[in-house]
């Protein structure tokens, strides 16, 4: 436990006392908040940008974060990006509860599409289902990681637009 503490606060102190980089500068004029708004730490902890400030720093000391608001900006907003961010950091995870039908990488994925807890289990189930007849594809066992992440998030991101819209904040 002293580790990880240790860790946090030098992330913390690193952030602090590292200059900015010009793309960095240029990112902090802009109205997103790189440390906040963008990468990992974002899709984890949407409302709670102190949590996405520490994931975000712990993961890689934020340079994922910065650059994704440097470079396109635009991947920064919205949960429908930070869902795909999601998925692709966890997808091992998200595979793994899809076959058990439960979990907590389930319950954070609703939670970054901004859904209601009461659709989490109608949500998951129907994922499960479309997901096994994904897998159970010939060609699925060729994919890449990123394919196969990219298939999960479309499943989700299509029973979430067209059965739970009014339940999920997924913009």
């Amino acid at each position: 436990m002293k580790l990880k503490s240790l860790l946090i606060s030098s992330a913390v102190a690193l952030a602090v006392i590292v200059p900015l980089t010009p793309a960095q500068a240029h990112a902090q004029t802009s109205d997103i908040n790189p440390w906040s708004q963008c990468g990992l730490g974002s899709a984890v902890f949407p409302t709670v940008p102190l949590g996405a400030i520490i994931s975000n720093l712990i993961w890689d000391l934020g340079t994922t974060a910065v650059t994704s608001s440097a470079v396109s900006p635009e991947t920064c907003k919205g949960t429908k990006m930070a869902a795909a961010q999601f998925v692709g950091s966890t997808y091992a995870s998200l595979e793994m509860e899809a076959v058990i039908g439960e979990g907590q990488y389930q319950a954070a994925l609703s939670n970054v599409m901004g859904c209601d807890q009461s659709v989490q289990a109608p949500l998951f189930a129907q994922v499960r289902t479309q997901f096994r007849n994904e897998v159970a594809q010939p060609e699925y066992s060729e994919l890449s990681h990123n394919q196969k992440a990219e298939a999960y998030y479309l499943i989700v991101a299509d029973i979430v637009e067209t059965q739970y819209s009014a339940q999920c904040n997924f913009a």
